[in-house]
């Protein structure tokens, strides 16, 4: 995981909801690149107790945290 001296300039996440999707067009959150890296690894594959989106949002909280909370 990242420390907070490794992020590097915040990048908009422009994201809005419709119905269970996420589609470009709303602001969302300002992630860093380190952040933004670890999210694009996430898998975007069939969950069988959830809906796609939601648990990329969960890991996007998740990973967010983990890297603030460690420095």
């Amino acid at each position: 995981m990242v420390g907070m001296s490794e992020l590097k300039k915040p990048r908009r996440a422009n994201l809005r909801v419709s119905g269970n999707r996420l589609e470009p067009g709303v602001q969302l959150a300002l992630v860093s690149e380190a952040i933004q890296t670890e999210i694009d690894k996430i898998p975007n594959k069939p969950w069988p107790e959830f809906d796609d989106s939601f648990v990329k949002m969960r890991s996007i909280v998740v990973v967010a945290s983990n890297a603030f909370s460690r420095d």
